[in-house]
């Protein structure tokens, strides 16, 4: 069998490129002696963009092309025909380079010629066809008998600049400092006397930055009449400026008019404590109306939601006995699949609160089921019945102080015209030329925004010495009301028996975690805004959302794993205009990791809290005995829960028994 060779070439980064300097040089100068031999004709000289003069030589039949600083084909002297004319010899010359060079060229243009001189530009622009020709294809074309294969792999691919939607790249800027209270609660137009007269009640006399934004907008929107759908509204605002009053004061004013109760408002959350802590918000703004809200939960069993929801009458058999629905995914589902008569088919406002972590959720596809709820009966096609009947689609108010504002993910929730209001600053860009107007354009996605009032602080710090910084922190400095995160409820309960320890009782440290009854919870927050408990430790179940009183320090004795993690950790103090600090606690490895993840966010490296260590050596000897404390007590605890299980075995293989014995007995 005959061997042979396959030649493979594997494509230019890019045809018709010149990327050495060198090559540039030779090139020009080959132009520059053309030119050259023109000028000589009529007894000039040539001078080069790079100010050296060339000189024809001609020794012993010989032609080189040489300058100043020695010969231009690196001393080689190739010998010529004596028929040929100058010309000709050097496009001889230009070929030969064309030919020994194939790889990345480009034509440099002489900087100091003149621009009017056309044979120049004609010696330009058919060299640069010579050199295009000369370059083989790669795009599946043959090049030289021979089709190169993945040519199109070895090319560069160019960037591609993220263009975002209108709507996104021009929000309303909604202000992070939340001193900033120049609006009042009788300034803002169209806002009804009650709500005016109840926020008073409630000691709101000014609204919040982000509260004076949307709530206007809200109410302006809503004056059209009921055909013309009013656009949807995403607003990313940080945690604690006053979201929910911003969607509670709207919505009440707009329904409080209804004559007969249906579903109109529907206020979607993540959790069953922030679904509780929104219905009470409304429910505070609804005592002076005739409106009613339902907090639909899992808190109640199905059957006492089914008998909130719906009433029955022997004249117009099951109707709405609500006009507000505060709820979760799962339980949502539940009422629309089984509830019979509810739907919502009036439904006017869809408020998705902490929408990023919603829409994250899919539980049984919670939104596909509300909006066949909401089309369920309406008529397929435009028509006079249909415009009398029929009323437009909810309008979405989606809210979160870590909204994605990625199109990609928002497109599914289906928004029409949506109108952005964000706490995130982009560069602003002139539009329209000199004397254009400054818009404020910028990539969003992925970026967020804390209150102004918040200090942002980071501690390194030794595995082996963290409960002592932070025994040291909230001693020596007198922190009270600390709110202290773990990523686990097994390092949060050890945490809180070895701060017990070390301060031998002083320090009233309470656990929270998603173990607890919401009730037991409930009364820990009461004591701890009450000042019976100095400390908290807890896991993630309190990180977002929640508006804890009270709190003025949040430390992350465990970093967070995401950043959104980070934002709503912290976010549990600087609320509501009040000063607060956060300190997170970092070992030295996780330092680079963490300033990477913040600054991809947007976000600026936090200032740096430093704990010597000579301060933690008078707590040895007492930390010692914490630990040798701490040891006894998980033993304990341990052997506690050995007796209850092994009591659960016998209990249920003693039921076992006797339904074995009860069974036979039957058989006979």
């Amino acid at each position: 069998m005959d061997l042979f060779v396959i030649n493979r070439f594997l494509g230019n980064d890019r045809s018709g490129e010149i990327t050495s300097l060198e090559e540039r040089d030779r090139l020009a100068r080959l132009l520059s002696k053309v030119e050259e031999r023109k000028q000589k004709k009529d007894g000039s000289s040539l001078v080069t963009a790079h100010g050296q003069k060339f000189k024809h030589e001609t020794v012993d039949d010989s032609t080189a092309v040489a300058d100043d600083s020695g010969s231009f084909f690196s001393g080689i002297k190739k010998k010529r025909k004596k028929h040929k004319n100058e010309d000709e010899i050097i496009k001889d010359e230009i070929e030969d380079f064309i030919k020994r060079k194939p790889k990345k060229r480009k034509i440099m243009l002489l900087e100091n010629g003149d621009d009017d001189d056309k044979d120049k530009e004609a010696v330009i622009a058919n060299t640069e066809e010579q050199l295009v020709e000369s370059e083989p294809r790669i795009e599946g074309k043959q090049s030289e008998g021979f089709t190169i294969i993945g040519g199109d792999r070895f090319r560069k691919k160019s960037k591609v600049k993220r263009v975002l939607p209108y709507w996104l790249a021009n929000p309303t800027i909604i202000s992070v400092n939340l001193q900033e209270l120049g609006t009042s609660v009788d300034d803002i137009p169209g806002l009804d006397s009650d709500l005016v007269q109840r926020l008073k009640e409630n000691g709101v006399h000014n609204f919040f930055p982000v509260q004076s934004k949307v709530i206007p907008w809200l109410l302006e929107a809503h004056k059209r009449p009921l055909l013309y759908r009013p656009c949807d509204v995403c607003v990313s605002s940080p945690t604690g400026s006053g979201k929910t009053l911003a969607f509670v004061l709207p919505i009440i004013q707009a329904l409080k008019n209804r004559v007969v109760p249906h579903i109109r408002a529907l206020v979607v959350l993540p959790v069953q404590d922030l679904a509780v802590q929104v219905f009470k918000v409304f429910r505070k703004y609804c005592l002076n109306t005739a409106l009613k809200v339902a907090l639909i939960t899992g808190q109640n069993s199905f059957q006492k939601e089914q008998e909130q929801l719906l009433k029955t009458s022997s004249v117009i058999g099951t109707y709405s006995a609500v006009d507000i629905v505060v709820t979760t995914p799962g339980r949502l589902v539940d009422h629309i699949q089984c509830t019979r008569g509810f739907f919502l088919k009036y439904l006017r406002f869809l408020v998705i609160d902490e929408a990023d972590r919603v829409m994250e959720s899919v539980q049984n596809d919670w939104l596909y089921h509300v909006e066949k709820s909401i089309n369920s009966g309406s008529h397929p096609f435009l028509t006079v019945a249909s415009l009398q009947t029929d009323s437009p689609p909810p309008q979405k108010l989606l809210f979160s102080a870590t909204l994605s504002q990625d199109p990609e993910k928002l497109q599914q929730l289906s928004l029409f015209q949506p109108k952005l209001f964000t706490s995130i600053v982009g560069e602003k860009i002139q539009v329209g030329g000199d004397g254009g107007s400054d818009e404020l354009r910028g990539d969003f996605v992925g970026k967020y925004s804390t209150p102004a009032e918040l200090q942002e602080k980071l501690c390194i710090v030794n595995m082996s010495s963290k409960p002592l910084v932070l025994y040291h922190l909230i001693t020596t400095k007198k922190w009270q009301h600390v709110l202290c995160f773990t990523n686990s409820q097994q390092v949060a309960h050890r945490l809180v028996l070895l701060l017990t320890h070390l301060s031998k009782g002083k320090l009233k440290v309470a656990e929270i975690s998603s173990a607890l009854k919401r009730s037991v919870r409930d009364v820990i927050l009461q004591k701890f805004a009450m000042g019976e408990y100095n400390i908290i430790i807890s896991t993630d179940a309190l990180a977002r959302g929640m508006d804890i009183p009270g709190v003025d320090y949040v430390i992350s004795y465990d970093p967070p794993k995401y950043v959104k993690t980070y934002i709503h950790r912290i976010g549990r103090t600087g609320r509501a205009g009040k000063p607060g600090i956060g300190v997170t606690f970092l070992l030295n490895n996780q330092l680079s990791h963490f300033q990477q993840t913040l600054h991809s966010a947007g976000k600026r490296f936090v200032d740096e809290l430093n704990v010597p260590e000579s301060d933690l050596k008078p707590y040895e000897e007492q930390y010692k005995e914490a630990i040798e404390a701490l040891k006894q007590d998980l033993q304990k605890e341990h052997g506690k829960l050995l007796r209850r299980v092994t009591l659960v075995k016998k209990m249920s293989n003693s039921k076992v028994k006797t339904n074995i014995k009860n069974s036979s007995k039957n058989s006979r």
